[in-house]
């Protein structure tokens, strides 16, 4: 199945100074895998094939926003990007150690077979000309460091910065949601799940979805999904 991809100039909240075509790159906090472990069912959902679209009245609850940003990853080019360090987020067991590397790997299976970091699978008809990306520096500047939340949480920051993800989306006010405005300066969004939909709703980005025509389910989409959470960690 193709995915189409997303016109970078249209909105600059998400994708700042980047223009042209190309997929949107998000990377998931660990708040979120336990969100997605503990609510997989609810969340997948039928991914739109009911006639169900997005629900922006109901974005307040994170997973419900989630519900809706897997339905958009399911038709268009979401990309999702787990850093190796989520490997040591938190005091894991054996088993929650096994099931998140299992989480790490699936998500890791679909990015790259989208593409990876590429925009060379821009396949909506669209032409891209003069498409420019951002240069992620070999070292940031202090400035760079002074911006980041503390502990486990800067290092996954870090990493989806060093990586050129365009979002970091996460649930956590305390710290992380805080460092929003500073992190921009770097070109990365600090978002919570409400906040990218409605940037990409209010930018007419989720009017993309196809209407009316269904086209053959992506099942390798749907096997990686649900191949993640049968031993997902739980709390």
């Amino acid at each position: 199945m193709s995915h189409a991809q997303f016109d970078y100039g249209a909105t600059p909240s998400v994708f700042f100074g980047r223009t042209g075509w190309g997929p949107l790159i998000v990377c998931l906090d660990t708040n979120l895998l336990i969100h997605l472990a503990q609510n997989h069912d609810e969340i997948g959902g039928s991914f739109g094939f009911d006639g169900q679209g997005f629900c922006p009245q109901l974005w307040d609850d994170p997973v419900r926003a989630l519900h809706d940003l897997f339905l958009l990853w399911f038709w268009r080019d979401v990309r999702f990007f787990l850093p190796p360090e989520q490997m040591k987020d938190g005091r894991l067991t054996v088993d929650r150690a096994r099931s998140r590397k299992s989480i790490l790997d699936a998500f890791a299976q679909d990015f790259w077979e989208r593409g990876g970091f590429s925009r060379s699978s821009h396949v909506d008809g669209e032409t891209v000309k003069g498409g420019l990306d951002l240069v992620i520096p070999d070292v940031w500047p202090s400035s760079f460091d002074n911006a980041l939340p503390a502990g486990m949480d800067g290092v996954l920051v870090r990493a989806a910065a060093d990586a050129g993800a365009h979002v970091f989306l996460t649930t956590d006010g305390r710290d992380i949601l805080r460092r929003a405005h500073d992190m921009a300066r770097f070109s990365l969004a600090i978002m919570c799940p409400n906040q990218l939909l409605s940037a990409l709703d209010s930018s007419g980005e989720l009017a993309r979805i196809p209407d009316g025509q269904i086209p053959s389910p992506d099942l390798q989409s749907l096997a990686h999904f649900y191949a993640v959470f049968p031993q997902a960690e739980s709390d």
